[in-house]
């Protein structure tokens, strides 16, 4: 997968040689963080620790203040089974079932 950013001073990245715009990006991994970390029935902190980051830092990307980089969408993949194209492009609605 190749994720880079296309210039650090506009909203947009490229994804698998497309240019995606971070907004939807940073909305749709905010959204499965959270839906992903409910259905486990998780704490922020729990969840963040799992991650390997501090629980403010998982906060500010699930309120949409900051996009969690891409080791951490890593991460959250290996821990869910969940395509990282799927976490950052497609919001969830279905049961996250793997640990």
């Amino acid at each position: 997968m190749d994720i880079g950013h296309t210039n650090e001073t506009n909203d947009f990245f490229s994804l698998e040689g497309k240019v995606v715009q971070t907004s939807p990006v940073k909305q749709c991994i905010s959204h499965n963080l959270k839906l992903i970390r409910e259905q486990k029935d998780l704490t922020q902190e729990e969840f963040s620790t799992k991650l390997g980051i501090k629980r403010a830092t998982y906060a500010s990307y699930e309120e949409q203040r900051a996009a969690p980089p891409l080791s951490v969408v890593i991460t959250v993949s290996n821990l869910t089974g969940i395509d990282i194209n799927t976490l950052l492009t497609d919001e969830l609605r279905e049961e996250v079932r793997n640990d």
